[in-house]
C-alpha cells in the first residue's frame, strides 16, 4: 500500500515476486537436476555391478546433458513464473 501510495506502478510491485518465483524454480531445477545425476551415475555402477553377462547397455549421463539442462531450466522457469503470478492474482490487492 505504501509503494502504491508513493506511484509504483502496478507491474512494479508485482516484479520482484515473480523475479523471486522464478528464482526459486531454478534454483529447486538445478537441485533436482544435480540429484538426477548422482542418482543416474549410481543405478549404472550398481547395475553395472550386478549385470555379468552385459545384457544390458546405458546411455552416459553426458550425451544427455544439453536436452536435460534445457528442459529443467525451462521447466524449473514456467513453474517458478506460474505459480508466483497465479499467487500474485490470487492473494495481491494492488
Amino acid at each position: 500500500a505504501i509503494m502504491k501510495m508513493v506511484g509504483a506502478t502496478n507491474g512494479f510491485i508485482r516484479l520482484p515476486f515473480v523475479v523471486e518465483g522464478f528464482t526459486l524454480g531454478m534454483i529447486g531445477s538445478v537441485l533436482a537436476f544435480g540429484l538426477e545425476w548422482v542418482d543416474y551415475d549410481y543405478l549404472i555402477q550398481r547395475i553395472g555391478a550386478v549385470d555379468s553377462l552385459q545384457l544390458f547397455s546405458f546411455v552416459s549421463f553426458q550425451e544427455l546433458l544439453i536436452p536435460m539442462v534445457a528442459t529443467f531450466a525451462a521447466t524449473g522457469m514456467f513453474v517458478g513464473i506460474v505459480g508466483s503470478w497465479t499467487a500474485i492474482r490470487k492473494f495481491l490487492n494492488v
